[in-house]
């Protein structure tokens, strides 16, 4: 995550806006409504489960066939579980998954982001897929006009070879 988080940052910094990376326990309700956030990983994040806890896309906890999994459920389809890793995570996963998710927070009154994978791979393929322009602009082909003043959401899935993630794959994407 502090790689994905520095990768953000720094980005974001390039665009001449400034930023501060601070720890989910050092953040608080009243410095989100200061500035916007963008939240760095799932399962470990609170910011980023609450931001995105009543969109399309959404993290869960699921038992299939006793096996217990980190996931990413289309709540279009909440009994199907396209996006899964088996819990504990393995040295030898072969992919991950991520979501990336811009919203305007309404009890805050400004954008959140949200760039979280299920593991680390995710989160690094999440933080890649924000802030390289290729698989950005990629993803926006096929966005509305008007995309800028929409909110956002993209599942990204990523292979992971030799223990390092490959570019990031949009698996689905939601505009509204």
């Amino acid at each position: 995550d502090a790689l994905a988080a520095f990768k953000v940052a720094t980005w974001i910094q390039s665009k001449g806006h400034a930023s501060r990376l601070a720890s989910v326990a050092q953040t608080n309700y009243s410095q989100l409504r200061r500035a916007p956030l963008v939240a760095i990983g799932a399962f470990n994040n609170a910011w980023s489960i609450r931001a995105t806890a009543e969109l399309r896309f959404v993290f869960d906890d699921r038992v299939i066939d006793g096996v217990a999994y980190h996931c990413i459920v289309d709540r279009r389809n909440p009994t199907s579980v396209l996006w899964k890793v088996a819990q504990p995570a393995s040295g030898a996963m072969s992919e991950d998954y991520a979501i990336v998710t811009r919203v305007f927070e309404a009890t805050t009154g400004k954008t959140v982001m949200s760039v979280a994978g299920i593991e680390t791979y995710g989160t690094l393929a999440a933080g890649e897929f924000v802030t390289e322009p290729t698989y950005l602009s990629a993803a926006l082909g096929s966005a509305p006009p008007d995309w800028r003043r929409k909110n956002a959401q993209f599942v990204l899935g990523t292979k992971i070879i030799d223990g390092t993630p490959g570019p990031p794959r949009i698996l689905a994407a939601q505009f509204w």
